[in-house]
């Protein structure tokens, strides 16, 4: 199928005042057409890389 979205080696940190904190990295993905995809977890790093 034809790949609408794809990511490679992405990553994400958090930044506080005090420290860094590397959430992703080097993250590889892609998303097909006609597919549905749930991301799931406690934190929204994936979705702000593929947002940019």
């Amino acid at each position: 199928m034809e790949k609408i979205i794809r990511a490679e080696k992405a990553g994400y940190v958090y930044c506080s005042r005090y420290q860094q904190t590397k959430a992703l990295s080097e993250v590889s993905c892609s998303f097909e057409a006609g597919k549905v995809y749930a991301i799931t977890g406690k934190s929204d790093g994936v979705l702000e890389v593929v947002r940019g």
